[in-house]
């Protein structure tokens, strides 16, 4: 066949750079209509071919672990350009990992350190599971309103509390791009005998990077199983993931949970781009990064000129508890401007044709990736040189607070069918059976099992009036927030 990946993934780039809309967000998951149709045009035929059955001879699939096929070919040879002992494929996105993958580490009524800033999808795995999650709870930061990581000591505290754990689960980097302490957390966890889980799912990049600037991987800092979100940040197709283990002993757990998850007819043409992916930043991961992370570097510079902006820079990284700052996020306080996250969005989409990647009431989120250019950024800047300047915006009086009190686990809610909806104003002191979260970067607020709160509950509603969106579980028919799925006590 004379169409070969680079040409496609060459097209694809091709395409994005000619497109109106202004998306500084990640790789994938943005897509236009004229975007798709373009790519119709472009591959469908191509990848059309490519998606064979697994019936067919020699390809094999995430079922077939040890056989001598193309499928496990390719896993050994990304786990071997990653520098981790074996790497599972999935094409379904990270969060079909991240359920069998936490569940290898603790099952029904075992207990897992788990810090509360994590994706919803290790909730999912809670349900499944039946573990029994300890929730710590990270600090917020009163000036960017985010939280931070935890530091070594932190979890050396609550491990000496809680020995019985079966293993810790940390997020890092952050969406924000701050990243933990890695090898000191995972030090703690050695000295407690416990495996580290890292959800590095925004840091795919990383293996290829550090010597830009970005993080080192994970797993080069001690942690047993780190995830890949590949198709977040590399040339790859939407849903291509990696899950990538430096411990053999939970690779044989993980291996007989994956099989519930995993589908008997993958999509190869995903498949294949995840290899050429990993491939691709293996061979010239700084060739393809040095670009954005200049750019990105060029454009804070030029930001903490305006008057309004504060910029998220490279002062808060203390060496303990914020570790690094990923160099292509760039995270913009507005509200010195006299207006919301949430507002500054909405102006620089219906003025300037630019989507966010993340606003909150007080930030704007941008990121960087090797298709965007200099231009891109000069025009960013001058939108944001066009934001209303007034009166600056005060404290937000609300804050994020997670429920303490937790009657049920996820997994015991889950077995019980006994539910009712109720308006918010009801809600309060009553055990929710939804996963709420505010969308993204989809950290939850509550989860099935939590009694709500009259605190979190005006969080929630007052967030989604400034414009975020609460994902749930059961959501309204009508798109609103005025309700809540709780036990039928």
């Amino acid at each position: 066949m004379s169409t070969s990946i680079d040409e496609i993934i060459r097209n694809l780039e091709s395409i994005h750079n000619t497109l109106d809309t202004f998306e500084f967000r990640e790789i994938q998951h943005n897509a236009t209509p004229t975007e798709l149709v373009a790519l119709n045009e472009a591959f469908f035929g191509f990848f059309f071919l490519l998606d064979s059955s697994v019936s067919a001879q020699g390809l094999g699939s995430g079922l077939d672990s040890k056989e001598q096929s193309a499928w496990n070919l390719s896993r050994k040879q990304m786990a071997d350009q990653q520098r981790v002992i074996e790497t599972f494929l999935s094409t379904n996105g990270t969060s079909t990992l991240n359920a069998p993958g936490i569940a290898a580490l603790a099952w029904e009524g075992e207990k897992v350190i788990i810090v509360r800033d994590c994706h919803i999808s290790v909730i999912h795995s809670l349900q499944f599971s039946g573990a029994s999650p300890h929730w710590v709870v990270p600090p917020l930061s009163d000036r960017w309103g985010i939280t931070f990581p935890i530091t070594p000591d932190e979890l050396d505290d609550v491990l000496a509390e809680h020995q019985d754990s079966k293993g810790v689960v940390v997020t890092s980097p952050s969406y924000f791009g701050l990243t933990s302490d890695i090898e000191g957390l995972s030090s703690v966890c050695r000295k407690w005998k416990v495996p580290l889980y890292v959800d590095s799912a925004w840091g795919p990049q990383y293996f290829a990077t550090s010597s830009l600037g970005f993080p080192p991987a994970p797993q080069s800092q001690g942690a047993d199983v780190t995830t890949s979100s590949v198709h977040k940040m590399a040339t790859c197709l939407s849903q291509g993931a990696l899950l990538n283990f430096m411990n053999q002993k939970l690779v044989n757990r993980f291996s007989e949970l994956f099989r519930i998850f995993v589908s008997s007819s993958p999509s190869y043409p995903i498949a294949i781009s995840v290899e050429h992916a990993i491939n691709e930043l293996a061979e010239r991961g700084t060739e393809l990064w040095t670009g954005a992370v200049e750019i990105t570097k060029w454009l804070r510079d030029q930001i903490r000129k305006i008057d309004g902006f504060d910029v998220l820079d490279n002062e808060i990284v203390d060496g303990i508890r914020v570790k690094h700052l990923d160099p292509v996020r760039l995270a913009i306080r507005v509200t010195r401007r006299g207006i919301t996250g949430f507002e500054a969005a909405r102006i620089l989409k219906e003025q300037a044709d630019i989507d966010v990647e993340l606003a909150t009431r007080d930030l704007l989120l941008f990121l960087f990736a090797p298709p965007d250019s200099k231009q891109d950024a000069e025009y960013l800047l001058s939108a944001l040189k066009k934001l209303p300047y007034s009166t600056p915006l005060g404290k937000s009086r609300l804050t994020a607070t997670f429920p303490e009190d937790r009657p049920l686990t996820p997994r015991q809610v889950l077995s019980l069918r006994k539910r009712r909806r109720v308006p918010l104003s009801r809600a309060s002191g009553k055990i929710c059976a939804e996963v709420l979260a505010s969308y993204p970067p989809g950290i939850p607020c509550c989860v099935p099992g939590e009694r709500l709160t009259e605190e979190l509950l005006t969080y929630l509603e007052h967030i989604f009036q400034d414009g975020a969106h609460i994902t749930r579980t059961f959501p309204e028919d009508n798109g609103q927030f005025t309700s809540v799925v709780v036990l039928d006590e």
